[in-house]
């Protein structure tokens, strides 16, 4: 049918597949720690990831120079959804 002489559109969107096989997995986390951290923290970063084990990486070993962004490339092909990453300065510890 048309309106004005222009047709209608009737497919604007294309469809996609609502049973997305990504969507039926628990959320997954790397849990890791940045920079130079002590030992009690060390041993935080074990516990969470002993809470978290069926859904983490939990042979997962953080070096010196990994950036974040060289597990943000990883986490797409094993689906992690977030990170939790332990710190310190002088002041504080922190968790993000």
């Amino acid at each position: 049918r048309r309106k004005q002489g222009r047709r209608i559109k009737r497919k604007t969107q294309k469809e996609t597949d609502t049973s997305d096989q990504a969507s039926e997995l628990p959320p997954r986390a790397f849990v890791f720690s940045k920079g130079k951290v002590s030992a009690p923290l060390k041993a935080l970063v074990n516990d969470l990831k002993g809470v978290m084990s069926p859904n983490t990486a939990r042979a997962l070993k953080a070096q010196r120079r990994n950036k974040i962004k060289d597990f943000v490339d990883v986490a797409g092909s094993l689906h992690v959804s977030f990170f939790l990453i332990v710190s310190s300065t002088e002041q504080s510890s922190y968790l993000r």
